[in-house]
């Protein structure tokens, strides 16, 4: 028999460092259409966007200015650091909401991972879930299902809402 011996913690701050030097180098990790439908939301001035996401403050405020999007017009902004239980847990998803001054029934969550569709449905929001990480029969509980957010309109958000209400 033989081990290795690992520290995990010493891995992860590596990785962490790793993921950061990415970002400061300028590549955008942004998924295509992210920017556009954002844009197209703040634009049309009837959306207020919010932020939920299980990574920590600076990995997700780095993230999101390295991929180019306005953090600065996000209404409410939850992360890991803010909550108790993660994803698969609605908690974040609960907490942006709020931050929205809106229920969560006249939210709509995007994601692209299984426990991140299961953490917004059971938040009480509706879900579009995006094949970028995971592939369509993991993710499929969702209330729609696409291959890029270059799929998503403004007015199947409002459908999304409209249904819920």
């Amino acid at each position: 028999n033989r081990g290795i011996a690992i520290d995990l913690d010493a891995a992860m701050a590596r990785r962490q460092e790793l993921f950061m030097e990415i970002l400061h180098e300028g590549k955008n990790l942004g998924f295509p259409g992210v920017k556009e439908l954002i844009e197209a939301a703040l634009d049309s001035g009837q959306w207020l966007l919010g932020v939920g996401t299980s990574s920590g403050r600076e990995k997700s405020r780095a993230s999101i200015v390295a991929a180019g999007l306005p953090i600065d017009r996000f209404t409410s902004y939850a992360c890991g650091d803010d909550v108790v239980n993660k994803k698969p847990h609605p908690d974040i998803f609960l907490k942006s909401a709020e931050g929205l001054g809106l229920p969560p029934e006249r939210c709509v969550g995007i994601e692209d991972s299984p426990s991140g569709v299961t953490a917004v449905k059971a938040a009480g929001m509706a879900c579009i879930a995006v094949t970028n990480s995971f592939p369509r029969d993991r993710i499929k509980h969702a209330d729609i299902v696409v291959d890029s957010l270059e799929e998503v309109t403004l007015s199947m958000l409002a459908r999304l809402v409209d249904r819920a209400a």
